[in-house]
């Protein structure tokens, strides 16, 4: 006898690999809904302009994990 909870769970393990998948085609599709007002971009927009803009991305992400590893320290410098 199985449980609601046990059906659930086995369909949600069962669908789990497609939810990335379903997650982006909804995304495209509402930024392609939305295109005129230019409320949303798609992925495909997002990853064109992280490659097109590598370069910046990675100094920015350079300068942000080092204020975000200094702030680790600080704050358990001065928590002791």
């Amino acid at each position: 006898m199985t449980t609601a909870a046990q059906t659930l769970g086995h369909a949600l393990r069962r669908n789990l690999p497609y939810g990335p998948l379903v997650f982006l085609l909804v995304w495209e599709i509402a930024a392609r809904a939305f295109s005129d007002a230019f409320v949303l971009a798609g992925p495909w927009a997002v990853s064109l302009y992280l490659f097109d803009n590598f370069g910046l991305i990675a100094r920015a992400l350079g300068v942000t994990l080092s204020n975000a590893v200094l702030g680790f320290f600080i704050g358990n410098a001065s928590a002791v």
